[in-house]
Parts: C-alpha cells; structure tokens; sequence
C-alpha cells in the first residue's frame, strides 16, 4: 500500500507540474510516473516541458510558478506530511532562478500564486493524474486531450 500511496502522490506532483505549465501558455511534451524497485518504495516521475511561447518578460517567474507546482499539490495531497525530496528539488531550482534575478517576485509570493493556481485546477490536475496512474507514460497529443476537454 505504501508504494502505491508514493505512486499517486508522485502522479499528482507531476500532473501539477503538467496542468500548470499548460494553464500558463506552455506545452508539456511528456508525462511520466515509474515505479522502481518494490523493495526500495522508489517512483520516478518526470513532466517534460516547454515554456519557449511564454513572452519573455514573464518566463521566468512562469518557469518558478511550474516548477513549484508539484510542491502545492503535495500540500493539498498529504499536507500533513514533510515534503517529499522531489519538492525539495524544485524549491532548490526555483531558488536559483531567485537568486540569479530571473524573477520579479520572492519564493513566498510565488508560493502564494501556485497554491492559488493549484487549488483552483485541481480538478485538471485530478483527472490526469488517474489517467496518469492507469497509463504510466502520456505523450503531448494525450495530456493535450485531457486538459482540452475541461
């Protein structure tokens, strides 16, 4: 049960990912969730995205407003719970796009937006990821498909 509760968890974190860059002008290309070995409870999982039709301007606080999007949903997911090493990932990466001046906001505020983003797509990001955890792997056309039809 554990494996499978880390699975879903790791299927809505990248499905947040995924609805939020789609949401924000971007594309997103491939969805994948992996389970890894059973006896170390590893699930990989991976939102390959582009944001290249976000004007300039604001590509760098879309790119953190993404790349936090997975740390929001594990807030609704399991808030009761210390962030998985994923989110600490994705803090990481969107601290270094703070530091290095690609943002006009600080991460509070950016957290403030994608929790708000999140909560209010919730139901985009809850359909693909139970399509997400029935087929494993979605191309462009499919997560195309399933947010289009909102």
């Amino acid at each position: 049960m554990r494996a499978f509760s880390h699975l879903t968890e790791v299927a809505y974190h990248e499905s947040a990912h995924a609805v939020c860059c789609w949401f924000l002008g971007g594309d997103v290309e491939k969805l994948t969730i992996e389970p890894g070995a059973e006896e170390e409870r590893t699930v990989e999982g991976f939102c390959q995205h582009s944001l290249a039709h976000v004007p300039g301007g604001h590509r760098g606080d879309t790119s953190a407003v993404v790349g936090l999007a997975g740390v929001a949903a594990h807030r609704i997911f399991h808030p009761e719970r210390d962030p998985s090493p994923n989110c600490r990932g994705d803090v990481a990466q969107v601290d270094q796009l703070i530091a290095h001046g690609l943002t006009t906001l600080n991460r509070e505020a950016l957290m403030r937006m994608t929790q708000q983003l999140v909560a209010e797509q919730w139901p985009l990001i809850d359909r693909l990821a139970l399509v997400l955890l029935e087929r494993g792997t979605l191309g462009h056309a499919e997560v195309e498909a399933i947010l289009g039809a909102s």
